[in-house]
């Protein structure tokens, strides 16, 4: 069955992918404490990310992989791909798990556009943006982050789900739900409500019944 996506954010609606740090400070941090540079990431996909239900397929697609003039996409994928073949792509010693669609890979590198394709499950969140910081641990190119923090360099992050399914829900998609049915949600505030009234009403009738069937039965 084919697969239908939908967008949690991008830069169109949320700017740059990371801020905070320089590509130097991103570099050396990578060296020592990589999981850190989690915390830099766009807080509007952060945000998305958390609140997605576990072991749903995500896509980020991240341009921006040049240096001097050069695209490194294919080859900044192909390392990714041989780091996490050989574990050296985890986040706190948990596996990043790939697409059951694509068992033997999570990035994809196009140089026409500078961008690589991760696809992976959420297990943990944070592991989903490890994989894009893996580059940076494998070869260090410190440009890169410099690239992500211009607003102008595009990324997306998306869901892909099963047609005919029901499509992940996060904290935005909630409310978009219920805008959808908001007819649904008052008509069941409304029963929420008159629950109370209602049971006493049945109860003074159970009353009155007995009380009837106790004089004239």
């Amino acid at each position: 069955m084919a697969l239908a996506y939908q967008t949690l954010a991008s830069s169109d609606q949320a700017g740059a992918l990371v801020t905070g740090i320089s590509g130097a400070e991103a570099a050396l941090l990578a060296a020592t404490n990589p999981a850190a540079l989690v915390g830099y990431f766009n807080s509007a996909l952060v945000s998305a990310l958390q609140g997605l239900p576990e072991q749903t397929r995500v896509e980020l697609d991240i341009s921006g992989w040049t240096v001097a003039g050069q695209s490194l996409a294919s080859y900044a994928a192909q390392q990714i791909n041989s780091a996490w073949a050989s574990g050296r792509i985890d986040y706190n010693g948990e596996a990043v798990q790939p697409w059951p669609e694509y068992p033997t890979q999570v990035a994809w590198g196009d140089d026409s556009t500078a961008t690589v394709t991760i696809r992976v499950l959420k297990a943990q969140w944070e592991a989903i943006l490890f994989v894009a910081i893996g580059i940076l641990v494998v070869v260090a190119v410190w440009i890169l982050w410099d690239n992500w923090r211009s607003p102008s360099t595009p990324w997306t992050a998306q869901v892909a789900y099963q047609q005919g399914t029901t499509p992940p829900l996060t904290g935005q998609g909630v409310l978009a739900w219920a805008a959808r049915n908001w007819a649904w949600l008052l008509l069941g505030a409304g029963v929420l409500a008159a629950g109370p009234w209602a049971f006493r009403q049945f109860r003074r009738l159970r009353e009155e019944e007995t009380q009837y069937a106790s004089e004239f039965g």
